[in-house]
């Protein structure tokens, strides 16, 4: 069972999360989240390790996983059910202390089998691409993740918020996921005398259905972003607003 922290987390929230999920291994990206989690092993009772992607630990965790044998790998597999419990998704904790929500393994597979049906032609087409800038803890990216393996789609996943139009020219993607902070700096006005970038997007209007439009990038004060599409997505993309 998997349980989420974010970066953002303080030392006594990983803490009360370690604690609520029973942890016995924390995984930590960096060195300043490393330190955050210094001493939980001592002051949480299930936590038996903590490993830093940025010192080797996914050398550690291959070279763990190169001891286990086929035949107990299947045997762990086949023992899973669809009702177990699969992960514990916990919020991010910016308003009170991050409350966890149990998700079983069906709540994840039946997402990501019945979408692609809905949406054949942008999840069935291998040329579409989709890029991730949510963090892997959280709620939405997961289900993604498992979406994107149900299809035939590529994601690309962004390195963070701050270098988000970087990171779009580079994957240039057909179909992204965003909230509101993500589609204000997309459309963020180029610097004075650059022209807003030209293209077909997406219209979205509140309470209303999405429209096609073809013109330039603009913003309205006071009302949701319109036209489209933002600075380095390709001219079909087609966004989602979450």
């Amino acid at each position: 069972m998997l349980a989420t922290i974010y970066d953002t987390d303080s030392a006594e929230q990983i803490r009360n999360i370690v604690n609520n999920s029973d942890a016995r291994l924390l995984i930590v990206q960096d060195s300043a989240m490393r330190e955050k989690a210094e001493g939980a092993v001592e002051e949480c009772p299930s936590l038996e390790r903590i490993l830093c992607i940025e010192t080797g630990a996914l050398d550690e965790i291959k070279a763990y996983g190169a001891g286990i044998s086929d035949e107990e790998l299947d045997e762990r597999i086949d023992s899973v059910k669809k009702t177990d419990l699969c992960s514990i998704v916990y919020t991010s904790g910016s308003t009170a202390a991050p409350k966890g929500v149990e998700m079983t393994h069906e709540h994840y597979c039946q997402t990501a089998l019945n979408l692609p049906d809905y949406m054949p032609e942008l999840l069935h087409n291998k040329k579409n691409t989709i890029l991730l800038f949510l963090p892997q803890a959280h709620s939405f990216a997961r289900a993604i993740n498992y979406i994107v393996v149900a299809s035939n789609m590529h994601i690309y996943i962004a390195t963070g918020i701050k270098t988000l139009i970087s990171d779009l020219q580079v994957a240039k993607p057909s179909i992204m996921i965003v909230v509101r902070v993500c589609w204000r700096r997309c459309t963020t006005p180029p610097p004075r005398g650059r022209p807003w970038p030209q293209g077909r997007g997406v219209r979205l209007r509140r309470g209303g259905c999405p429209e096609l439009h073809e013109g330039n990038l603009r913003q309205r004060q006071g009302q949701c972003i319109d036209p489209c599409p933002p600075r380095g997505l390709r001219s079909d993309c087609l966004l989602l607003t979450a």
